[in-house]
């Protein structure tokens, strides 16, 4: 009998802190291209910090 175990490597309160930061990130892609091209109007200074 093979049980598989769920391991859990963040706990709830840092999960969360992670996702509400995220939302605020433009997609992956766009800041790909704006870093490429130096766009501040994509993601600024504040925006990363």
């Amino acid at each position: 009998m093979n049980k598989n175990k769920e391991i859990i490597v963040l706990d709830h309160k840092r999960s969360n802190a992670i996702n509400i930061g995220m939302t605020k990130l433009p997609p992956p892609r766009s800041i790909k291209t704006a870093i490429l091209k130096m766009d501040a109007t994509i993601m600024n200074r504040e925006g990363i910090e």
